[in-house]
């Protein structure tokens, strides 16, 4: 374990600084293989802080733009494989906050890889008239490293949503889809990065990102997630949603809306906390997505009847609408206690 932290001292003060390499420069002072071994033992070390060194070794750089490598794309998969359930708020909030640099140095040098490709293909030249390069194949490869690291870390959140799973793993996976969320789309972030805002990105690129990201498989398990004994849990679930595009995945007719409305009445009922607290929770993201999004008109109380429902009055808006349905439920529900 000494060695260890002797190893990690030195080589994170040699990468803050971009000293990683021989004064020579006949290459890195630790060789690549002997790196990865060490960062391993390191990441899979029982000392916590330990192992947020080795990640900080993994996630920071001196050049925010600087690709990381194929080895600590797959190093990074194994340490979030193995760290999702922490007991400690101190080491899940620093995961979070090193795992937020590492995916945007992943974003930007992507996003960079993909321009300079698009810029050779058109054949676009640079001031002096020289027209740009393609990137080498061994740089497309960490753009395309980049693309399946943020297919299976979509994935691997998701996963962690299953149900009974503890507190704490819930927790993470909502946290850190939050982070992704908000560093591959900053502008439905509640505080956007200004670094990623001035990406421009192609609709290709955008299509492919919405594809990873928000599938119905995700939305699926976050909404269930809702249903959660822990007040933070569901307010994060909240949080993913919010970020998600309307309509939600899985969830794009009004039959399907009608569906998700009729579990929330049951739950709002409850009068246990969790479920009540769930069932509103549902009822404000349909409210948030559907309505103030798409402007439908929705009644948040379906009836449960074949009668229709009462028809918007002229120049309602339809949140207005929303709300004053909501209150004629409540009323019926009143009445029929």
């Amino acid at each position: 374990a000494g060695n260890l932290w002797g190893m990690t001292a030195v080589i994170k003060v040699a990468r803050r600084s971009g000293q990683e390499n021989a004064a020579d420069g006949s290459g890195p002072v630790v060789p690549p293989l002997a790196m990865s071994a060490f960062l391993r033992a390191a990441l899979q070390h029982s000392d916590s802080e330990l192992r947020l060194n080795a990640l900080e070794m993994l996630c920071v750089h001196a050049k925010q733009t600087e690709s990381p490598t194929i080895q600590e794309m797959a190093l990074v998969r194994e340490f979030l494989s193995l760290n999702m359930k922490s007991s400690s708020s101190h080491y899940r909030q620093r995961t979070i906050e090193l795992l937020r640099k590492f995916l945007m140095r992943l974003r930007i040098s992507r996003h960079n890889i993909a321009m300079r490709a698009r810029k050779a293909i058109r054949g676009t030249r640079d001031t002096k008239s020289v027209p740009f390069e393609a990137p080498a194949s061994e740089v497309l490869a960490l753009a395309d490293g980049a693309d399946a690291f943020l297919a299976w870390i979509s994935g691997h959140l998701t996963a962690a949503l299953f149900p009974g799973a503890s507190f704490e793993r819930h927790l993470t996976a909502l946290e850190l889809q939050v982070t992704v969320l908000d560093v591959w789309f900053p502008a439905n972030a509640r505080y956007p990065d200004s670094s990623l805002l001035t990406l421009k990105t192609s609709p290709e690129d955008d299509a492919a990102a919405v594809a990873v990201l928000f599938r119905a498989e995700t939305a699926s398990a976050v909404i269930d997630t809702m249903v959660n004994s822990f007040d933070n849990v569901r307010r994060q679930a909240l949080e993913v949603l919010m970020r998600f595009p309307a309509p939600l995945p899985g969830i794009e007719d009004r039959a399907a809306v009608a569906r998700l409305l009729a579990w929330a009445q049951g739950m709002v009922g409850s009068p246990r906390a969790r479920e009540s607290d769930s069932g509103a929770l549902v009822i404000k993201v349909v409210h948030l997505k559907y309505v103030k999004e798409l402007g439908w008109f929705i009644s948040p109380c379906p009836s449960g009847r074949d009668e229709a429902e009462e028809a918007p009055l002229e120049g309602e808006s339809p949140s207005l609408y929303f709300v004053r349905q909501l209150l004629v439920g409540i009323d019926r529900i009143i009445a029929a206690a």
